[in-house]
C-alpha cells in the first residue's frame, strides 16, 4: 500500500514537472555517457539500486532484461525469442512475490517493448518496437522513477516510474522508432 503521507513532497508537484526533470536529466545523462544507451540503461539501474528502490538482485535481473533488449535490437538474438525470455523473468518475479514495485515496473515496461505484428505473409510474429528508437519508454520508466523517489520516496519511485513510461511510450510513438532524438 502507498503511504501517502510518505508521498506527500510529491503530491504538489504537477505531472509536468515530473516530465519536464525526467526528460532533462535524460538529456543530461546522454551528454554524460556520449550516447551510449546501453551504459546509461545501466547506469539507470544501479541508481535505483542505490536510491533502495531495488535490491542487488534486482540489478542482475533488469541488467539481464536490458542486456536482452540491446541485443535484440542489433539483431543478435531474434525478437521472438527475447520475448519469451524476457516474458519468463517478468513472470518469475511476479510469481515470487519479493519483487519490488520499481523493478516490476521496469520489467513490465520492457517486456512492452515487444509487440506481436502480422509479418508480410499473414503470419504472426514479434517484433522488437525499439529497434532503431532510443527506447524512451524505458529511459524515462527508469528516471521517472528515479525522480519520484527523490521527491517522495518509495510510493513517489512507483508513481514516477509509471508516469515515465507511458510519457516515453508516447515519445517513442511519436518519432515512430526512427531515433527521434529527445523528449525536450
Amino acid at each position: 500500500m502507498i503511504n501517502l503521507q510518505e508521498m506527500s513532497p510529491a503530491l504538489g508537484v504537477g505531472m509536468g514537472d515530473l516530465q519536464l526533470a525526467a526528460s532533462r536529466e535524460i538529456n543530461r545523462l546522454m551528454r554524460e555517457f556520449d550516447g551510449d544507451l546501453q551504459k546509461m540503461e545501466l547506469h539507470l539501474i544501479t541508481r535505483m539500486h542505490d536510491l533502495e528502490l531495488i535490491s542487488e538482485d534486482e540489478v542482475g535481473t533488469l541488467s539481464k532484461i536490458s542486456e536482452i533488449g540491446f541485443a535484440s535490437a542489433n539483431d543478435q538474438i531474434k525478437p521472438e525469442k527475447a520475448y519469451l525470455q524476457v516474458r519468463q523473468i517478468y513472470d518469475e518475479m511476479l510469481a515470487s512475490g519479493k519483487s519490488s514495485p520499481v523493478a516490476l515496473v521496469s520489467a513490465s515496461s520492457a517486456a512492452g517493448s515487444y509487440v506481436a505484428i502480422e509479418d508480410d505473409h499473414g503470419e504472426p510474429t514479434i517484433v522488437y518496437k525499439k529497434k532503431g528508437s532510443n527506447n524512451w519508454e524505458g529511459k524515462l520508466a527508469s528516471y521517472g522513477a528515479v525522480i519520484g523517489t527523490v521527491i517522495g520516496g518509495a510510493g513517489g519511485g512507483l508513481l514516477g516510474g509509471a508516469i515515465g513510461g507511458i510519457v516515453g511510450a508516447t515519445v517513442d510513438a511519436c518519432t515512430d522508432g526512427n531515433g527521434g532524438g529527445s523528449p525536450t
